[in-house]
């Protein structure tokens, strides 16, 4: 009841305003009844606007000069609608910086630094969720849908496209592109320079192995695909690369050759075990008498969804993988630094 006289007593509060108005205007002014009303009507309606704007204005007021107190004025608000933007964010960003990552940051079968995501707010890829999240920049994909991308751009918002680098190379690009837009070009090059001292360090096998990527439904991968460029940085040899059509890019590899390869070892990933149409040729007897456990090479997904600051542990995964199954590392890597995954 009293919640209910409080808002019939705001909602009368112009027509009471504007009665008092005109009384005043009569008997100080000496106005006409016809203009007093006119006058009286056109304050009223001006008062109460204002009266009702202000909050919003204020509240506009505050959040465009209140940042948060280590975030240096010139830097960007950002938001990342991107797995492999969020990899370079918790890289070399600002922390006060990232107003929020993707939605599959936190995503421990996705995403390579799930744990260390959690510290930050999850942007669920909505656009009504932009204004209230106020920033500046968005990183999204080269898959984000181009209407998307281009209504967030339409709404002012700056855009940073990433195509999801494959291979180290692409990644020094990538790196360096988005330090530029984010405001952090010397701590983007510090982190790549750091990166390469630590892959220079990594150990090199004593011999090259012979290893094949296969992956559900028999794909491989062909020369720029992130798994080809992972064998190469640790000294192996990608042995479908024999066969001269798959010189480049990904495409199915029927079992016949891959057997007729004779790997050392076959790289599959993490679901290779789930029981379903696109698995089951990892199933068949020959290729589980050809390449038992023991010369298969499970690699987690999370670890092979883009290059970047997931590489480096990435590698140091793969070669605990390979010495577990053979001796070709005088000793197991000690440690990560940059780039490390929980």
């Amino acid at each position: 009841m009293a919640r209910n006289g409080m808002d019939r007593s705001i909602a009368r509060a112009p027509l009471i305003l504007w009665f008092r108005l005109q009384r005043i205007l009569r008997k100080s002014a000496g106005l006409s009844p016809r203009v007093s009303l006119a006058l009286a009507l056109m304050l009223s309606l001006s008062l109460s606007l204002i009266l009702f704007m202000a909050p919003f204005l204020w509240a506009t007021r505050a959040d465009a000069e209140t940042l948060p107190p280590s975030l240096t004025p010139s830097l960007p608000r950002v938001i990342s609608a991107s797995l492999c933007g969020d990899y370079y964010l918790l890289a070399f960003a600002q922390p006060e910086q990232i107003i929020a990552l993707s939605a599959l940051a936190t995503d421990h079968t996705l995403s390579a630094f799930a744990d260390r995501a959690k510290a930050f707010p999850s942007y669920d890829g909505r656009l009504e969720t932009l204004a209230r999240l106020k920033a500046d920049l968005i990183i999204v994909s080269a898959y984000t849908p181009k209407d998307r991308r281009d209504m967030m751009q339409k709404l002012g918002y700056q855009l940073v496209i990433l195509d999801g680098a494959q291979t180290w190379a692409q990644t020094r690009d990538e790196a360096l592109r988005l330090g530029d837009a984010i405001g952090r070009s010397t701590q983007s090059r510090d982190w790549l320079a750091a990166m390469d001292r630590d892959l220079a360090q990594l150990p090199r096998p004593s011999r090259p192995l012979k290893i094949v990527s296969y992956d559900r439904r028999g794909v491989t991968a062909g020369a720029g695909h992130m798994l080809d460029d992972m064998i190469k940085l640790l000294g192996h040899e990608n042995a479908a690369q024999q066969l001269t059509s798959y010189a480049e890019h990904s495409r199915p590899l029927s079992l016949e050759r891959l057997l007729w390869l004779k790997p050392d070892l076959v790289l599959v990933s993490n679901h290779y075990a789930y029981a379903d149409r696109g698995s089951e040729i990892l199933d068949h007897a020959a290729f589980i008498a050809a390449l038992p456990e023991s010369r298969r090479l499970v690699v987690h997904d999370r670890w092979t969804h883009c290059a970047g600051p997931s590489t480096l542990p990435a590698l140091t995964h793969m070669i605990t993988k390979i010495s577990e199954k053979v001796d070709v590392y005088p000793s197991r890597p000690h440690g990560l630094q940059n780039g490390q995954s929980e």
